[in-house]
């Protein structure tokens, strides 16, 4: 922290206001984390006296933050305890059901290991439903073999008829565009036709008029 500035603290107005550049969150719910970079923020946005190592700091918004600090401490302790207690109860526990499992298996391995109509009915059983399995298997990868068979099939043959459905479409627009633009000319050319027999209709009249009038 820096040293204390007699002159700048008489001037109660400017520390206040230099002290409230910046506003932090002072909830004292923050994790202690938090907390700690606020306080880290109060120093670091602190102003630094030009040419010099100093700072001023707002002493009574540092001191409530190490406050809230220090308050904060003893709960996360508290937390870190409990979390050590119950991961020591969940251990304990663990251990036991892993002790009670081992105990009962070993049980029944010895009792099966002397029962030798029991093991030789266990292997026989084993043998039987190892080939059970394997059969199954192989009708599974065969029969999932057919079905991606005849997916491959049924997407080649409906690829195939987007295609050709997307040819008639693309030519029977083409020729609907066709039959459109010849509609087009053709009307186009009535109109010149029917434009060129005005205009010779006009020439005639006023060639006869001209006529006429010599």
């Amino acid at each position: 922290m820096s040293p204390k500035n007699p002159s700048f603290e008489e001037n109660g107005g400017a520390a206040h206001s230099l002290g409230n550049e910046l506003e932090f969150n002072n909830d004292p719910h923050l994790d202690i984390e938090e907390q700690i970079n606020q306080l880290e923020e109060i120093i670091f946005d602190s102003f630094h006296l030009p040419l010099t190592s100093l700072s001023l700091i707002n002493e009574q918004r540092l001191l409530r933050q190490v406050d809230q600090v220090k308050a904060k401490i003893p709960e996360q302790i508290e937390q870190a305890i409990n979390i050590l207690q119950r991961k020591k109860i969940i251990i304990s526990e663990a251990e036991d059901t892993a002790r009670h499992i081992i105990d009962s298996a070993q049980k029944r391995a010895n009792q099966i290991l002397n029962e030798t109509g029991i093991i030789q009915q266990a292997e026989m059983e084993a043998r039987e439903l190892r080939q059970t399995v394997q059969s199954e298997c192989e009708a599974l990868h065969m029969h999932t073999l057919a079905e991606v068979e005849k997916m491959r099939t049924s997407a080649m043959a409906e690829l195939e008829h987007l295609q050709n459905t997307t040819l008639q479409e693309a030519e029977r627009i083409q020729r609907g565009a066709d039959d459109y633009a010849d509609a087009v000319l053709n009307n186009l050319e009535q109109n010149l036709h029917e434009m060129l027999r005005i205009l010779e209709n006009g020439r005639r009249q006023l060639d006869s008029q001209n006529n006429q009038g010599r």
